[in-house]
């Protein structure tokens, strides 16, 4: 067990999101009544923390979703801000996002998850999944150039979000909380020469007896 109710280092007030950082050394933990991000090691032992309440950089709304990517960035549902959060350690090294209802705009995010297509989001408040590009260069950020779709039939304030690492499909599975149920999801692939390319490289590597190469593709 981890921690007991309080405003201390390794202290919670209604923790919401867990995520073990790429390497196992450390676990991330939205301790959302604090409006903060508290790591701890694998033993469960506090290490750092970061954020208080606020709308500045740095600062948190009680933040609920985590998720990292492969290069150990830390991605932050800022749930009351309507924004994600990127941080490094405990550095803030941005912010994007913003309120409202148009495509990459959040009504109350609650959750959101890293796949190898792009970064999806829970947006609750506006009962649909949104799907974003993930950086080419430098930070990840919201812009209508990134952001690829918004599914809302049939949703009802989801609240989570997992996608399928699947190389010929875009799969994800929702929450679907207010309908009480968890769905599949699947949505159009957009570059059928891409897919293509990835498959006559893999079977490329698979002749070769190269597993392992066509393991990664």
């Amino acid at each position: 067990m981890i921690g007991v109710a309080g405003t201390n280092g390794g202290d919670f007030i209604a923790p919401y999101g867990v995520a073990v950082a790429p390497g196992g050394g450390s676990i991330a933990i939205s301790d959302s009544g604090n409006h903060r991000i508290q790591l701890v090691d694998p033993s469960g032992n506090f290490m750092d923390k970061f954020g208080s309440l606020g709308t500045n950089v740095g600062q948190f709304n009680t933040p609920k979703g985590l998720a990292y990517d492969s290069t150990g960035t830390l991605y932050v549902m800022d749930s009351g801000n309507n924004r994600v959060v990127l941080a490094q350690g405990t550095t803030v090294e941005g912010v994007t996002g913003t309120s409202g209802t148009a495509l990459g705009q959040f009504s109350g995010p609650v959750n959101l998850c890293v796949g190898t297509r792009g970064v999806y989001v829970a947006d609750t408040g506006n009962n649909r999944i949104q799907k974003f590009d993930l950086p080419s260069h430098g930070l990840f950020s919201i812009t209508l150039g990134s952001t690829r779709y918004a599914v809302t039939t049939n949703l009802s304030g989801p609240y989570a979000v997992a996608a399928v690492n699947n190389f010929t499909n875009d799969l994800f599975y929702v929450a679907d909380t207010a309908n009480n149920r968890v769905i599949l999801c699947t949505a159009p692939t957009e570059d059928a020469d891409a897919i293509l390319a990835v498959w006559n490289h893999m079977t490329a590597r698979i002749a070769a007896a190269d597993i392992p190469g066509a393991i990664t593709d």
